[in-house]
């Protein structure tokens, strides 16, 4: 009996579930793939629930109502249903099925990392690590090599034209800009983990320096602000931690001087990288040009194809360049605008996410901005949440995000010394997405690759400090 229990465990594994939702969420980020499979991405719902089911006879979920994290995206989760059932009218259905990939994401992707040991928990953390670097680095060297050799075009999808390559001197690849952008930051913060923590490997630190290489390349070349200096101030975070840490292990105590020591250290890291930001910018415009007895080989192309200034192609956004509505915020204003105004009369639980075209797009008919809406969505997590789930419903979120936060944090101010690597890679993750998030509405509602990922390393960063003892 033991035995079939232990082959059943194997099947029906929380680990395998998030390697697995990876894999099939990278895949679908690229648009045509979600054309030809992205109706199927709703049969791992059907082994979510059954993980569900084992978990639960298998006593997973015991400690659940010990951590009042889990109680508040539970009622988060109820607040939604309450929403969905005011709502009922319009795209019942489909809210139905947004709130059963909640439930399958709360219960397997966060809620799951509890029932683990630390050494089991750290070893799960790495593997899933290793698969999303693993994916990030195919997608990026696909979307690279499109830059090299100047594929680009476009293809019809159900929301319109589709860009693949450069577009507007910007690099959508794949997928477009803004995913590739928050993949190339996830990749490199994850790369700088594993080096950390496997400095004496030689050979993994070569392979994460040159994944980083690669997605820090993609990453000047998706011309994203948010994401390189979120990325930025990231890694100078992760320099001001290493650096109190060897002051502390060399002379016991860091004092205001050692703290000064860090922040200078920190303060050299923003230099450095806004430095290295503008030299790979410029180096990255020849490449094209320097490519194009390579593509004349391939393609049989001449140089006189080639879009070029003085033999270099011209990575400046075209907003810097042209003159276009929308501000700095490329028009996110007016969809928020919208979506606050489509509020009137559902303030306390909102429209539901399904509605939230039909409801905001009235106040955004004659604008294109009406289109940005439909793709992208509200363009904010936090406004997205406010018109979806109602004031309440934020709320619950945002006590959620302050109490994560202030765990996450709290174990690594702590034990700063001595805490594992894989615990401030959690954290650096998780605040990265808080903050590119600002301008993004990606890890809620709907599936997709980071909300997908932001629940896994929430996940870890909650976990860890309980298996650490660490309060919050």
């Amino acid at each position: 009996m033991e035995r079939f229990k232990k082959v059943i465990d194997g099947c029906l594994s929380a680990t395998v579930f998030k390697i697995l939702i990876v894999i099939i969420t990278m895949a679908i980020s690229v648009p045509f793939v979600h054309m030809a499979v992205g109706s199927y991405v709703k049969l791992v719902l059907i082994y979510g629930f059954a993980v569900i089911c084992w978990g639960i006879v298998r006593k997973n979920y015991r400690d659940f109502v010990k951590d009042k994290l889990n109680l508040l995206l539970a009622a988060f989760a109820v607040s939604y249903l309450i929403t969905i059932l005011i709502n009922y009218k319009l795209n019942f259905f489909e809210n139905i099925k947004d709130l059963a990939y909640m439930a399958v994401f709360f219960a397997l992707l966060y809620v799951r990392s509890e029932g683990k040991e630390l050494k089991s928990l750290i070893k799960e953390m790495k593997v899933v690590s290793g698969v999303v670097i693993s994916c990030t680095f195919v997608l990026s060297l696909a979307s690279f090599a499109m830059y090299i050799l100047l594929i680009e075009g476009h293809y019809m999808t159900e929301n319109g034209f589709m860009y693949y390559g450069m577009y507007e001197n910007r690099l959508w690849g794949v997928y477009n800009a803004n995913t590739g952008s928050t993949l190339n930051g996830i990749s490199i913060l994850l790369s700088l983990g594993f080096i950390c923590a496997d400095k004496k490997k030689v050979i993994a630190v070569i392979l994460n320096s040159v994944n980083i290489l690669l997605q820090f390349c993609c990453l000047i070349l998706t011309g994203s602000r948010a994401a390189l200096y979120t990325v930025t101030l990231l890694v100078s975070i992760l320099v001001f931690i290493y650096t109190v840490r060897l002051i502390l292990n060399k002379k016991g105590r860091a004092g205001i001087g050692g703290a000064a020591v860090s922040a200078c250290a920190a303060l050299v890291t923003v230099s450095v990288c806004v430095g290295c930001s503008s030299l790979a910018k410029y180096g990255l415009s020849y490449l094209p040009g320097a490519a194009s007895d390579l593509r004349a080989e391939i393609f049989g192309e001449s140089e006189d194809q080639i879009q070029e200034e003085e033999g270099r192609y011209n990575l400046d956004r075209m907003e810097e360049i042209e003159e276009r509505d929308g501000g700095f915020f490329n028009g996110r204003t007016d969809i928020w605008e919208a979506c606050i105004k489509s509020l009137r009369g559902n303030v306390l639980f909102g429209v539901s996410r399904e509605n939230v075209v039909e409801e905001a797009g009235v106040y955004l008919r004659g604008s294109h901005w009406l289109d940005n809406l439909k793709i992208g969505g509200p363009h904010s997590i936090y406004v997205c949440i406010l018109i979806s789930s109602g004031l309440i419903g934020l709320i619950i979120m945002m006590e959620f995000a302050v109490f994560s936060l202030r765990r996450g944090i709290k174990a690594v101010a702590r034990n700063i010394k001595t805490v594992n690597i894989w615990m401030i890679t959690a954290l650096l993750i998780t605040v990265f997405f808080f903050i590119t998030e600002i301008v993004e509405a990606r890890i809620m509602y709907q599936v997709n690759v980071f909300y997908a990922l932001f629940w896994i390393y929430c996940g870890y960063m909650n976990a860890i400090p309980r298996k650490m003892n660490v309060g919050g």
